[in-house]
């Protein structure tokens, strides 16, 4: 009975690895994706005691990039002001894209993908949940199945309030730009 967990664990966890590597293929779509990025996507560098989770530091100064403040800061409630009702309105923001997005939690659980540009963004989580929001200066604010969320982000970590129905939930991203336009790719 044991052997079988331990099986399904395994297989859940291959299952889970292939989709993030099929997204960042299509993600990319003709972009060399660096040695490093996929890498990070296998072995994230943060751990904590136990392996693949994330413990909430609440943090009385802002000198850690991810750590989270107790207070939601007045940067965050100047993007919530700024923040599309619509997931339509958003994707009328983001224009020009600027590029394509992957983030992720430390154990893989929780997959988003999508655009950003204009300091807008939109995605789809690996649940089907729609996502849209705003970001600047750090940090993000958005909607997940209808609810407010925000976090930080910098060097390619993240960390998180109420995103993917978590009260707190942290990981890492990657961007990759839109390919770029060639003679060969217009069309008369």
């Amino acid at each position: 009975m044991k052997q079988k967990k331990v099986l399904k664990l395994c297989l859940t966890s291959i299952f889970v690895i292939s989709l993030v590597a099929m997204t960042m293929v299509t993600l990319a779509s003709a972009l060399p994706v660096s040695a490093t990025a996929a890498a990070n996507l296998v072995s994230p560098t943060k751990t904590s005691a136990v392996p693949n989770t994330c413990t909430l530091v609440v943090a009385s100064t802002a000198s850690d990039p991810i750590t989270l403040p107790a207070e939601i800061p007045a940067e965050v409630l100047k993007l919530r002001d700024q923040l599309p009702s619509t997931i339509d309105d958003a994707e009328a923001k983001t224009v020009p894209v600027l590029g394509r997005f992957v983030m992720y939690t430390y154990d893989l659980r929780h997959i988003l993908w999508g655009q950003f540009g204009n300091h807008y963004f939109t995605g789809v989580d690996n649940m089907g949940v729609r996502v849209w929001g705003i970001y600047g200066q750090g940090y993000f604010a958005g909607l997940y199945n209808g609810q407010f969320f925000w976090g930080k982000y910098s060097c390619s970590l993240w960390s998180a309030r109420n995103l993917f129905k978590l009260n707190y939930a942290c990981g890492r991203y990657v961007t990759t730009p839109l390919p770029a336009a060639t003679s060969n790719s217009i069309q008369p």
